[in-house]
């Protein structure tokens, strides 16, 4: 029971620390020094304060091989998702290659000068919407003409072009992201083989021992009844 109590709160690990590893890119640290720790005090409490284990063969750790799977599948879409949709990765580098300075070939200035400018659409003030954008106190106080807001828009407030390109790049870019992640996973799956050659070696020399062990010992056994 404490066997898969440990699998289970190590997976729930795993699958917070590599599917919201993009939000919090410290959390990979953070489990890897707990898992040491852990391991540390797994240890004394086996040797010291428990009663000897009592082991078990087995080739994997069973339904666990697909779970860790599909959690490394899910964490792949979820970090393209969150990079390439809510961060503003993809809209400062298509201003960059696209719409800002550099696009145009100029080297004077830095690429992303005026893009927060770029990045805001303008809604202009009138005495029937002034009261969506101003506290009602203040109405009075300034004279205020336009208000800037944070989307790619026209002064009719329809949608820009500018705005469709953004959005079709970050589809591009999480469609690529998650390809270039998953076949890089398989690959590194592929190389990295489940039980390594020298734990493979020492199985084998111990099988081997032991059979000659056993042989030696019916071979004893027999001479003796001779």
């Amino acid at each position: 029971m404490n066997a898969h109590c440990s699998i289970c709160s190590t997976v729930i690990q795993f699958s917070f620390t590599t599917i919201f590893v993009a939000a919090f890119p410290l959390a990979p640290l953070l489990a890897l020094l707990n898992n040491i720790l852990e391991i540390r005090l797994d240890a004394i409490k086996m040797v010291r304060l428990e009663r000897r284990l009592i082991a078990r063969k087995t080739n994997d750790i069973g339904v666990w091989t697909k779970i860790l799977e599909a959690v490394g599948v899910l964490a792949v879409i979820a970090n393209g998702l969150v990079i390439g949709i809510s961060s503003d990765f993809i809209p400062r580098l298509v201003y960059r290659y696209r719409y800002g300075p550099c696009a145009s070939g100029s080297t004077s200035t830095h690429c992303m000068q005026g893009y927060i400018n770029d990045t805001l659409a303008i809604a202009f003030m009138s005495n029937d919407n002034r009261d969506e954008f101003m506290i009602p106190k203040q109405i009075n106080l300034l004279n205020i003409t336009k208000c800037s807001y944070r989307d790619y828009r026209n002064q009719d407030y329809s949608l820009t072009s500018q705005f469709w390109v953004v959005l079709a790049v970050r589809f591009a870019f999480v469609i690529l992201f998650e390809h270039v992640v998953v076949l890089c996973k398989f690959v590194a799956a592929w190389f990295v083989p489940d039980n390594p050659i020298g734990v493979k070696n020492k199985r084998l020399t111990y099988k081997l021992d032991r059979l000659k062990k056993e042989y030696g010992e019916m071979k004893n056994g027999k001479s003796t009844e001779v």
